[in-house]
């Protein structure tokens, strides 16, 4: 039996790994499983700031995540993260 789901994906790609996230339970996309907890960075928190970019700007994409207690702030903040590909 087929099934329908209305989700979202969210797929950000970092030097090194994906961080891939959905809404809510897990879901198989394109050979990939996005879940709604990733180890290191956790779930998301918020979504905002969905622009568009013009001439030279790219457009941007804000993000709030709810880390692990344990997680290492060095770990989430690398320098080689601010400017990774994201698709939602």
């Amino acid at each position: 039996m087929q099934s329908i789901a209305l989700t979202g994906l969210l797929k950000i790609e970092l030097p090194g790994a994906d961080v891939l996230l959905c809404d809510g339970g897990f879901v198989n996309w394109g050979g990939q499983t996005y879940r709604s907890r990733d180890p290191l960075f956790g779930s998301l928190a918020s979504l905002e700031g969905f622009s568009e970019g013009v001439g030279n700007s790219v457009p941007a994409l804000d993000l709030e995540f709810y880390p692990p207690g344990d997680a290492p702030i060095g770990d989430l903040s690398k320098p080689g993260y601010q400017q990774s590909p994201a698709r939602f």
